[in-house]
């Protein structure tokens, strides 16, 4: 099975990211009739779980918004989320299987965290373990129109498929020294490198400070955890390209106008501590931070600038590397999410709809998807979204 090298969706504020498999949930969606065995811990879509445990019908933790969601080799696997019909509602806890071939929704035991994980979680699947990760929301503070979680420490378990039983994680104690309750983390999941090390971007909410790196590995083998050199500039955006990390960084003046966007790359599976660096992308200026995306090996950069409102430029992840100019992304597509092939890069939409860039084309192409909710964007599976 194909690793997932690079998916990145941005966030509000206090809600989260995901990416769900969009066929599994048409599946579940459609299904009327159990497709799984009798076992109490095993329900068809539409079904609740057995008492003790947090629903997993469509109804349940599938009915849900913001879900943490990995693609495993046992199907996909679901972690909390929060009800829909409740903004700003409790995150929930809970984790389910799901079968790609029947529908059937297998109910996991808790994850052993001390409260339920803010919905802004993530799940990053190695293909045996899954890690579940994110700050603990152990009370929830209400404004007039909302429902928020206080700031808590992070927290984490492992998920085996092939034991059936989760383990904690023990958080590094730099971060858990870190951890401020005036300040919420940010925490991102770039993707899982093809030496199998779960990458995950972790700051407090803020501006980001040079010399302050925010990218930890975590290795479910051994459960070691490594923080990973700084890169030595203010860091606007990263991803995931296979094993190696990509960071945009760019000038920006007094009028708030962006320029000299560089690309900065970093090795995680050979252990690298120091980044290489692109040629700057010069002449050009941007309303706006420019956003970044990764393919395989190259990295693109999306935004509002002078040659156009909607231009894109794309680098070779090595030192050195040119800047070249791509077609516009389409304006049928405002993209928010990402997720790369290994052949193509594709680009999901607020639209609800998707375009792909080949990995050596310059231009973008629609892909046929069916729908999908937005707070739950495609995920490729090794062979298909």
């Amino acid at each position: 099975m194909d690793r997932l090298t690079s998916v990145r969706v941005p966030r509000p504020r206090r809600t989260g990211w995901v990416a769900l498999n969009f066929a599994l949930v048409v599946l579940l969606a459609a299904a009327a009739v159990a497709c799984g065995d009798d076992s109490s811990s095993e329900v068809s879509a539409g079904q609740e779980s057995s008492p003790g445990s947090t629903a997993v019908g469509t109804e349940g933790i599938l009915g849900r918004e913001f879900q943490a969601v990995a693609w495993t080799d046992s199907g996909l696997f679901v972690y909390g989320g929060r009800d829909p019909q409740i903004d700003g509602g409790d995150p929930l806890g809970g984790a389910a299987l799901v079968n790609a071939e029947s529908g059937a929704v297998e109910a996991l035991p808790e994850p052993p965290v001390p409260a339920p994980l803010a919905t802004r979680s993530v799940a990053a699947s190695t293909g045996a373990d899954v890690l579940v990760f994110g700050e603990l929301c152990e009370s929830v503070a209400e404004t007039e129109d909302t429902q928020l979680c206080a700031p808590g420490g992070l927290a984490g378990a492992v998920y085996s498929l092939d034991e059936g039983a989760w383990r904690p994680v023990e958080v590094p104690p730099e971060l858990v020294e870190a951890s401020d309750p005036r300040r919420p983390w940010i925490v991102q999941l770039l993707g899982v490198t093809d030496g199998g090390r779960i990458v995950l971007d972790l700051t407090l909410e803020g501006q980001r400070a040079v010399g302050d790196t925010p990218f930890w590995t975590f290795d479910p083998t051994n459960d070691e955890w490594t923080q990973l050199s700084d890169p030595g500039v203010t860091v606007d955006e990263a991803c995931l390209a296979g094993g190696r990390i990509a960071v945009s960084s760019s000038l920006v003046d007094d009028n708030f106008v962006y320029s000299d966007v560089t690309l900065n790359v970093l090795t995680v599976d050979e252990g690298a501590s120091d980044w290489t660096q692109g040629s700057p992308l010069q002449e050009t200026r941007w309303a706006e931070r420019p956003h970044l995306y990764c393919g395989e090996d190259f990295g693109v950069v999306y935004g509002n600038a002078d040659v156009g409102p909607r231009a894109a430029f794309r680098q070779q992840l090595a030192a050195g590397e040119e800047w070249l100019p791509l077609e516009p992304i389409p304006d049928t597509v405002t993209p928010y999410g990402s997720a790369s092939t290994g052949e193509s890069l594709v680009l999901f939409g607020l639209e609800i709809r998707a375009v792909e860039l080949a990995a050596d084309g310059e231009g973008w192409r629609p892909l046929d998807l069916p729908p999908w909710r937005e707070s739950v964007p495609p995920v490729w599976t090794g062979d298909a979204f």
